[in-house]
């Protein structure tokens, strides 16, 4: 058990990372761009090449965002890989993140807000256009949109589905 002491009102951020480093910068950066609550970031690089490595230790080390770096030197896979993040979490909230995922303004005080609605809620998980229903979003896409493509159709959609909860059996 770890001896950390855990802020209510903030939320940690695990990030699972295996080279990819292109889609771990922009996860991490959409992060910084579109995050206004308080949350910290717990980089797992999970086996990572040496450019990675040394990559993710350098932006860890220079980032101005809340972060920590979690290492293996080899691919334990996704869940004892939150696992090995969970002691670094300060949080009162977890938030388990795929490191080619881009975020969206207010994604975080969305989700919490939707968690914070029902005290047997237990978890809670985004739409997206790359998830399997009834969790997806249809969107004909331009080739590779850019951030604020994305954060222009995230913001027409959740504004006209402001409100609306989706219930599942399993969120992904």
């Amino acid at each position: 058990m770890s001896n950390t002491k855990v802020f209510p009102d903030v939320t940690s951020i695990i990030v699972i990372a295996k080279d990819l480093v292109n889609y771990t910068k922009a996860c991490l950066d959409s992060i910084q761009l579109s995050t206004k609550v308080p949350y910290q970031i717990v980089l797992v690089d999970n086996g990572s090449r040496e450019a990675a490595r040394l990559y993710y230790e350098d932006y860890v080390t220079k980032s101005k965002m809340p972060m920590s770096l979690v290492r293996s030197k080899i691919n334990i896979g996704f869940p004892k890989a939150v696992n090995a993040a969970l002691p670094h979490c300060v949080g009162g909230t977890i938030c388990l993140l795929n490191n080619d995922t881009i975020v969206t303004p207010m994604w975080l005080t969305k989700l919490r807000g939707v968690a914070k609605t029902d005290p047997s809620v237990g978890i809670v998980g985004p739409m997206g256009t790359n998830v399997k229903p009834p969790q997806t979003i249809r969107w004909d896409a331009p080739k590779n949109p850019g951030f604020h493509q994305v954060s222009e159709f995230s913001s027409t959609y959740s504004a006209l589905h402001e409100g609306c909860f989706v219930y599942t059996g399993a969120v992904v």
